[in-house]
């Protein structure tokens, strides 16, 4: 696969044109791996170093599965794969648009839990869920510091645990600094120590 580049919306890093590799997201769909940074409303950016396009498959190809596939973050828009590899736009052959970076696949019950008829199938069984993201390194040490990354890897693993009641909307809150606060006495301890 291709890289997506972005020559308009990209993280500046290197100072190079290498740097429109480096892109971020703030759309994000409606899907509960996604619910604090869906809710930020564009204030929130995941990071991508380096990221392929993701595309939904033709749905006859998953007529026997029933999946389904919630594109869960996208690029800027004016975003392009880098279909030749050689770095720079070219503009017949590489058409600009707003392109998928990740994706959340849920696959439905197999066997008598689904009510397949199938005896012989787990009555515990539970759907299968899948998160799909174009860059293997939206994770990785360099960008997980990044209060986006985090909150994406902690709200798609609660997806994936199936502990959707601890996902949240409060949204990405800045850090804060707490005042500190001294009592009379304390100040003035302070005063005659300094003095």
């Amino acid at each position: 696969e291709h890289e997506v580049w972005n020559d308009k919306a990209f993280v500046e890093s290197s100072h190079s044109a290498a740097d429109h590799a480096f892109i971020y997201s703030t759309s994000f769909g409606a899907h509960k791996s996604v619910k604090t940074l869906s809710s930020a409303r564009g204030k929130a950016a995941l990071l991508f170093l380096s990221s392929t396009n993701l595309q939904k498959r033709d749905p006859k190809l998953d007529e026997k599965t029933n999946a389904k596939v919630s594109m869960i973050a996208r690029t800027p828009p004016g975003s392009y794969v880098d279909e030749n590899g050689n770095r720079a736009w070219d503009d017949k052959a590489e058409p600009k648009n707003t392109l998928d970076l990740a994706a959340a696949v849920e696959m439905p019950k197999t066997g008598a839990a689904a009510g397949t008829g199938d005896a012989g199938g787990d009555k515990n069984a539970k759907e299968g869920r899948a998160i799909v993201v174009g860059d293997s390194d939206v994770l990785a040490d360099m960008l997980i510091v990044q209060d986006a990354n985090q909150v994406f890897g902690y709200e798609a693993m609660l997806w994936l645990l199936r502990d959707d009641d601890k996902l949240s909307a409060e949204g990405i809150k800045p850090d804060e600094d707490v005042p500190i606060r001294h009592t009379r006495d304390e100040d003035t301890a302070w005063f005659y120590v300094t003095v």
